[in-house]
C-alpha cells in the first residue's frame, strides 16, 4: 500500500475528535504470557513491571496489562470474562491539552500471539 493513500488526512479524524490511542487495557490472568509477547513485539526496555502487571510504552501511547482483579477495582465492575481481553481503552481527544476519553468493558477476545 502506498503511504500517499494511507496516509490521508481525512482518514485521520474523526467526529468525535480522537486523535490517538493513548491506552489500551488489557486483562489477563498471566500477564507474564502477554508481557512476553510485548518484549518479542516491542522489545523488552519498554515493557515495565507495575503491581501485578505491566505496563508497556508504545510510539504514541501504552499498553496495561493487569489480571482481571485490579481492573474490576479500577473499573468499578468485575471482569469475568476468559482472558486475555481487551477491556478498556483511553482515546486522547483535541480538545485541549490531554483531554482523555475512556471507555471501559469492550470484552473483544484476544487471540492467541501466534495466532492459534
Amino acid at each position: 500500500m502506498r503511504h500517499s493513500i494511507f496516509w490521508r488526512p481525512d482518514y485521520q479524524r474523526h467526529a468525535n475528535g480522537g486523535r490517538v490511542i493513548a491506552e489500551i487495557v488489557i486483562a489477563a490472568e498471566q500477564p507474564d504470557v502477554v508481557a512476553n509477547f510485548f518484549r518479542r513485539f516491542q522489545g523488552a526496555e519498554h515493557v515495565t513491571p507495575e503491581g501485578e502487571g505491566y505496563v508497556v510504552a508504545m510510539t504514541r501511547g501504552m499498553v496495561t496489562i493487569a489480571k482481571p482483579k485490579a481492573l474490576s477495582v479500577r473499573y468499578d465492575r468485575p471482569i469475568t470474562a476468559p482472558s486475555p481481553r481487551l477491556v478498556g481503552l483511553r482515546i486522547e481527544t483535541g480538545e485541549g491539552p490531554r483531554k482523555l476519553v475512556e471507555i471501559a468493558g469492550a470484552l473483544i477476545e484476544l487471540g492467541a500471539p501466534n495466532g492459534a
